[in-house]
């Protein structure tokens, strides 16, 4: 998936590796996606074996119905393109950014909004200014969580995990004004490896200093 820095409504449908419409998406996104881009993607996917009944489903619906209907989410890659982008909740405009001070000003000490006893404890030596969430008009549906968030320059930007509520209604429409999916930032991963889990090991693998 890529999320740019400007605001548009989200292209409709998903496109595998082999099918990349790069003249559409340098024309409307102003970003060049060459083979290599696309290469590099596909070598940072897991793929999963043992999908052939959904595989098979899926070439079964796109024979019958074309590109008229969304793809199922199966373990086949592709891509969807959106924007970062808030969205107006009730008058009041959502903006698409948090930080991690939202989510202690936001705990109340019970669930659901109780922060665990490990964040608590690290809170001193927290960044409360790091990015930690972030909202785009990426088209994604039930499947797509762990999905990489990707920007024009191939970077990994952030990572799908959720929806705002309105994208519950995303298997069956899309509406642009309020359907959001929900990426998790890449800093406050590593904030949280290096202050609140103290995972050391998983930052030298990734190569954090």
């Amino acid at each position: 998936m890529s999320a740019a820095a400007l605001p548009a409504l989200a292209d409709l449908g998903m496109w595998t590796f082999d099918n990349f419409p790069a003249a559409t998406v340098r024309e409307k996104y102003g970003a060049t996606i060459d083979g290599a881009w696309l290469d590099r993607v596909r070598r940072s996917t897991i793929r999963l074996s043992n999908c052939t009944a959904s595989e098979k489903i899926a070439a079964a619906r796109f024979k019958a119905y074309g590109t008229n209907v969304y793809p199922d989410a199966t373990f086949t890659l592709r891509l969807n393109f959106g924007t970062v982008a808030g969205w107006n909740e009730d008058g009041r405009e959502i903006a698409p950014f948090t930080h991690l001070a939202t989510l202690f000003d936001r705990a109340t000490g019970s669930e659901p909004f109780r922060i665990p006893d490990s964040w608590q404890r690290s809170r001193a030596s927290l960044d409360l200014q790091t990015p930690f969430c972030i909202s785009t008009t990426n088209d994604i549906v039930g499947g797509n969580s762990g999905s990489p968030l990707i920007d024009a320059r191939g970077r990994i930007v952030g990572l799908m995990f959720d929806g705002n509520i309105h994208s519950i209604s995303g298997a069956y429409l899309f509406d642009a004004a309020k359907n959001r999916a929900i990426a998790v930032d890449p800093a406050i991963i590593r904030e949280a490896l290096q202050k609140v889990y103290h995972a050391h090991g998983v930052l030298t693998e990734l190569g954090v200093r």
